[in-house]
């Protein structure tokens, strides 16, 4: 008889038990995301609307939509607005610059007034975006609390 003891394990391998935690943070980092996405969304589009009213441009109504990506170790939102050269202009503003004709309709208004080209004096930056970031990140911070909260408890 040699001076060695078999082992074996009783219950769950260490592999085993960081495979299911593997599993549970990805899990709860996707269900965090996906309510971070719809809590973002809302807030971002109430904190625009409440300022302005319903925002349009160019005659398309503005959107934002969002894109969970979850990981084990954490997850990622990315929110967009759409269109999103319409959303930059309104954000950004625009710097004075020259608008030429194209059709003869395009710069007519009010009787026999037409003109060939005008000098728009450019528009200032509403910065929804900043201001909406502000919104989401009141938003959210319940959600996120209890989404760990209950993943740490299972």
């Amino acid at each position: 008889m040699s001076g060695f003891a078999t082992l074996t394990p009783v219950g769950a391998t260490i592999d085993e038990v960081t495979d299911r935690l593997i599993r549970n943070m990805t899990a709860a980092n996707k269900t965090m995301g996906k309510q971070v996405a719809v809590e973002g969304r809302k807030a971002m589009l109430a904190d625009t609307k409440a300022r302005r009213g319903s925002l349009s441009f160019g005659g398309r109504k503005l959107n934002v939509k969002a894109k969970p990506r979850a990981r084990a170790t954490g997850a990622t939102v990315i929110f967009t607005g759409s269109p999103a050269g319409a959303w930059a202009i309104i954000s950004t503003g625009t710097k004075p610059h020259a608008i030429r004709v194209r059709s003869k309709q395009a710069l007519h208004w009010g009787g026999d007034a037409y003109a060939e080209f005008v000098q728009h004096p450019g528009t200032a930056g509403r910065q929804y975006w900043r201001s909406a970031g502000l919104a989401l990140d009141k938003a959210i911070e319940d959600v996120i609390e209890d989404t760990y909260d209950k993943a740490l408890v299972a």
